[in-house]
């Protein structure tokens, strides 16, 4: 329910890693990076999880589509079953502080590469792999 992983505070350097300065022209690199950063450079959000937004996007599992929320659930969609492109999510060290809002979802084609795109290992709490 917040507007960015860290909460609901504005974007600052101490936050994530993002452009800062004129782009493309000159990054200020107030936050000490001028490509990705290490992991766990920032503080982790209230969960305890470091890095969720900037640095790079992370891929998802959901497929994209432009209208697809205009029709679904709003909360936590699931996307559609198939798509010629996957989403990303949390901005990255090239891009600017309102792609690192929570919501904000960007479309890629899955077989690209980019220096500015990951990916996060996440497991779902009820997976029965999990067991003691």
């Amino acid at each position: 329910g917040k507007i960015y992983g860290w909460g609901d505070a504005p974007v600052k350097p101490m936050h994530a890693n993002i452009w800062q300065g004129n782009f493309p022209y000159r990054n200020e690199m107030t936050d000490g990076y001028m490509y990705t950063a290490p992991v766990r450079s920032y503080p982790p959000n209230g969960y305890g999880m470091h890095d969720m937004a900037g640095n790079v996007w992370e891929w998802v599992d959901d497929w994209y589509d432009l209208k697809y929320y205009n029709w679904r659930r709003k909360k936590n969609p699931r996307g559609p079953a198939e798509g010629e492109f996957k989403i990303v999510r949390g901005g990255s060290w090239v891009n600017h502080p309102d792609t690192l809002r929570s919501s904000f979802r960007r479309w890629s084609r899955p077989e690209v590469r980019y220096n500015d795109t990951g990916f996060r290992c996440a497991k779902d709490e009820n997976d029965e792999t999990k067991k003691n």
